[in-house]
């Protein structure tokens, strides 16, 4: 319900900005609804919540460049929702793999569950690969500050290749899979970031990244650990730090 209402007013905000925000809001509305109906249903779901990132990208670019943007600026409105809408798709498949064991006791027929948690930790790489490549090549494909980008770019590079290597380590344990997907809820925010530094500079960057990074960070390891997960869960997730640390 809180999801749906933020959603709403979102939506009724769009509808001062242009026409082309208006109607790619109700498609964030749409893909979001979607996903709580089609998360059971293998890749299907996975893909519903990677369209509601890659339309939420491009609200963004027309929020700020225009309803002519596709004409004036194609490889803009191409690669940007396309890199969020792979890497949402990623980060819910990493989900996934963390609630494996619900899932397949409520019977939902995620990947991990019809296919197993090697294939799902294989798509994850796979789809890892393509859109870090498409985040590499972004100063070449669209006009951004290139060292600011990639003072950015790069913590979100080797944070991701720590979470791949988390999930990929012990798919089976759910703290370390619960770990990888807080690795990828942080590194998303900073791969963000390093767009806005591309276009307005680091500082500016971090400080408008900074704080949403530790707002995620006190939602995930409070309210995520303590309301979803309960103490076991927590204790399990000390000590899988512990481990990974040493």
């Amino acid at each position: 319900m809180c999801m749906m209402l933020c959603m709403y007013l979102g939506f009724v905000a769009s509808a001062y900005l242009s026409m082309g925000n208006l109607l790619l809001a109700g498609g964030v509305m749409a893909a979001s609804v979607a996903y709580t109906v089609a998360k059971s249903y293998a890749l299907l779901g996975n893909l519903s919540r990677g369209i509601s990132g890659g339309l939420t990208a491009l609200f963004g670019i027309v929020a700020v460049a225009g309803d002519k943007t596709a004409h004036n600026h194609p490889l803009l409105v191409i690669a940007l929702p396309v890199l969020f809408c792979l890497h949402d798709v990623t980060t819910n498949l990493v989900g996934t793999i963390r609630d494996v064991e619900g899932d397949r006791v409520g019977n939902c027929m995620t990947v991990p569950v019809k296919y197993g948690l090697r294939a799902a930790v294989f798509l994850v790489l796979a789809l890892m690969i393509i859109w870090e490549m498409i985040a590499l090549l972004l100063p070449f494909l669209i006009q951004l500050r290139t060292v600011d980008f990639y003072i950015l770019y790069i913590p979100a590079l080797l944070l991701a290749i720590v979470g791949i290597f988390s999930v990929a380590r012990r798919p089976d344990y759910r703290p370390t899979a619960l770990l990888a997907h807080k690795y990828f809820a942080i590194e998303r925010l900073i791969l963000a970031g390093a767009l806005l530094a591309g276009g307005a500079g680091a500082i500016p960057a971090a400080i408008i990244v900074l704080p949403l990074i530790l707002l995620t960070l006190w939602s995930q390891n409070t309210l995520r650990d303590q309301h979803e997960f309960g103490q076991a869960i927590r204790l399990q997730l000390s000590s899988a730090a512990t481990s990974s640390t040493k």
